[in-house]
């Protein structure tokens, strides 16, 4: 028996496409060359793509808004940092403290005769650079130079402070300051961080008899 599709009514043959349609749709989704699986598989990795962006974003949202806070404990600890290695230094900068010390003694008005450096003591976390030094002048002087000494940036300690006055009548040298009354010999012993060698170099305007050894 022979069957023609042009012999079957027109409600038929739609109702036959219909079904047809049906049963290949999820065929036309699912099957790997589908355009419209590949559509579905992109959009599907769009939207994933899009998920980590937007996850991004918010991070980096996250992070610029603590960036100003952050900067600011930066700038807060580099200050501090500054700060302490100005009170102790990595290194001993010997030089520069010697020129502190001159520095002082001639605001206070006392003449620096001698300064005599020390080996240099190794401590658990520190290192200290002990000097000793002669000086003159009046006693208020003195206590004015080591007032000044407690005040400098450099943390410093002054110990083995031993005093003589002149004898009346007694020959002074010519490097006495006027009205000096007492001759103190003490060490200042200042801190740094990081080990070096011992030897402290000699201050560009140390007097002649300086010792440094």
């Amino acid at each position: 028996m022979d069957f023609s599709l042009g012999e079957v009514s027109t409600g038929v043959r739609a109702g036959l496409f219909a079904f047809v349609g049906l049963l290949l749709a999820p065929a036309a989704v699912y099957l790997p060359v589908s355009p419209v699986r590949k559509q579905q598989l992109a959009l599907e990795q769009a939207r994933q793509r899009q998920a980590a962006l937007q996850s991004d974003v918010a991070r980096l949202q996250g992070v610029a808004a603590q960036r100003a806070p952050l900067e600011g404990q930066v700038q807060s600890d580099r200050a501090e940092l500054e700060s302490l290695e100005s009170q102790m230094p990595p290194g001993k900068n010997a030089d520069e403290f010697i020129h502190m010390l001159e520095a002082a003694a001639a605001k206070s008005g006392i003449h620096v005769r001698r300064i005599t450096s020390k080996s240099v003591v190794a401590r658990e976390f520190h290192f200290e650079m002990p000097l000793e030094i002669e000086a003159e002048g009046s006693y208020f002087a003195l206590l004015d130079f080591f007032t000044a000494l407690s005040r400098m940036t450099r943390i410093n300690n002054v110990d083995d402070l031993t005093l003589a006055g002149f004898p009346e009548g007694s020959a002074r040298p010519r490097s006495t300051p006027p009205g000096a009354t007492v001759s103190a010999t003490f060490t200042v012993t200042a801190f740094f961080t990081r080990a070096e060698d011992s030897v402290v170099p000699p201050g560009p305007n140390l007097p002649p008899k300086a010792e440094l050894r």
